[in-house]
C-alpha cells in the first residue's frame, strides 16, 4: 500500500506507447483512506527524468470514493508517443491510501519535497525516488 499524508504528492513516470489525448485520471483509493479529496495534473519530465513543470489537465475532486476507483476529468492533454510524462496526485483533508507495492517492479515513483502542499505546485522539487508496480493510478480516456 503507499500511504500519502495530506499535503504530500506523489508522482507516477507513465511513458505512452503513441501518441494518445488523456482526458481523465483513474485512481483507486483504499477503503482505509481518510482523504477528503484528490487534485490531479500531468507533469513534463525533466532532461534527468523527474517530474519537472506542472503542464496541464489539472483536475479535482472534492469528494472521493474510499474502496473505489474514482473518475477525475482533465482538460484533453496530447501526451507524445515515447515521451514520458508523470501523473501527480495529492489528497487533501486526510491520508489517502493507495493500492500499489512500493519498491517492487519497475515503475518509476516519486514524492513531494514538500510535506504541507495544498495544491499542486508549478515546479516540481522531489523528496524520495522509488519504484513500485503495479500501481492503483493510470490515465483513461486516450
Amino acid at each position: 500500500m503507499i500511504s500519502l499524508p495530506a499535503g504530500t504528492a506523489q508522482a507516477f513516470q507513465i511513458t505512452p506507447q503513441t501518441t494518445k489525448t488523456l482526458t481523465n485520471i483513474q485512481v483507486y483509493v483504499d477503503a482505509s483512506s481518510t482523504a477528503t479529496g484528490l487534485r490531479t495534473a500531468i507533469y513534463t519530465s525533466s532532461s534527468t527524468g523527474h517530474p519537472y513543470a506542472l503542464w496541464g489537465g489539472a483536475g479535482i475532486s472534492t469528494v472521493l470514493k474510499a474502496g473505489a476507483w474514482n473518475s477525475i476529468t482533465l482538460s484533453p492533454l496530447s501526451l507524445s508517443a515515447g515521451k514520458s510524462y508523470w501523473i501527480v496526485i495529492l489528497g487533501t483533508g486526510g491520508t489517502l491510501n493507495l493500492r500499489g507495492q512500493p519498491g517492487t517492479g519497475t515503475n518509476l515513483t516519486e514524492t513531494s519535497a514538500s510535506t504541507t502542499l495544498t495544491s499542486l505546485p508549478n515546479g516540481w522539487t522531489t523528496g524520495s525516488v522509488s519504484t513500485g508496480g503495479p500501481e492503483s493510478v493510470y490515465g483513461a480516456n486516450y
